[in-house]
C-alpha cells in the first residue's frame, strides 16, 4: 500500500511538474507562447512504471486470501475453493457510474 500511494505521488508530481512554466502545459500549442515539457518517451515510462506496479499489487492481493486460508482448519479442496473465491473478490472492480434515463 505505501509502495502504491509512493508511485503514485511521484506520478502525479511528474504529470503537474512537467512543462516548465507549468502554464506551458495547456499552451505549448500556442506557436506564440514559449516554454519545454519533458520529451514523450519519458511519460510513457512513466504510464509504464505505474501500470507495472499496479498490477504486482492486485496480483499480491489476490494471492492474500489464500495465504489467510491455509490455516484454517478445513480439508484441502474447501481451502483451495475458498481462497480462490476469496481472491476473486478481491479482483472485483465495481461497475462505472452510468447515467439514468430521468437525468436528461
Amino acid at each position: 500500500m505505501i509502495l502504491n500511494v509512493g508511485v503514485c505521488a511521484v506520478f502525479v508530481f511528474i504529470g503537474i511538474f512537467q512543462c516548465k512554466p507549468l502554464s506551458y502545459f495547456w499552451e505549448r500549442f500556442d506557436p506564440s507562447k514559449k516554454g519545454m515539457c519533458i520529451l514523450p518517451e519519458f511519460g510513457g515510462a512513466a504510464f509504464l512504471s505505474i501500470a507495472v506496479v499496479a498490477t504486482a499489487i492486485d496480483l499480491s492481493l489476490g494471492v492474500l486470501p489464500i495465504l489467510i486460508v491455509k490455516d484454517l482448519q478445513m480439508a484441502r479442496r474447501e481451502k483451495i475453493s475458498v481462497g480462490c473465491i476469496l481472491g476473486l473478490g478481491s479482483m472485483y472492480v465495481g461497475p462505472l457510474p452510468t447515467c439514468s434515463p430521468c437525468s436528461f
